[in-house]
């Protein structure tokens, strides 16, 4: 399932707008509320050494790096960036690193 994320809040909450099989068929189509806790997405870093996962959602400091191709569980967003957990760190990932 593709998600569309538009909003979070503090609680582990997410927003969305849009839900679609991989295929492009449309599940869901109005706002709702989902746990964040309960998706999960996959890295990808194909032909890298991995994803660089930042402490802030500004993207000034790097806490580790996520092996590509790892799943991690979504906590939040803002904007086009994703707060998620992998193992024991939390942290912001971004559409280009």
């Amino acid at each position: 399932m593709i998600v569309h994320l538009i909003s979070a809040n503090p609680n582990g909450w997410v927003q969305i707008d849009r839900d679609e099989t991989i295929a492009g068929n449309v599940v869901f189509d109005k706002k709702g509320w989902v746990s964040g806790y309960m998706l999960g997405i996959s890295t990808m870093g194909y032909g890298t050494k991995g994803i660089k996962l930042y402490a802030g959602v500004r993207g000034l400091k790097i806490l580790g790096t996520i092996p590509p191709e790892a799943e991690v569980k979504v906590s939040g967003c803002a904007g086009d960036r994703m707060l998620v957990r992998y193992r024991s760190l939390n942290g912001w990932l971004y559409p280009d690193s």
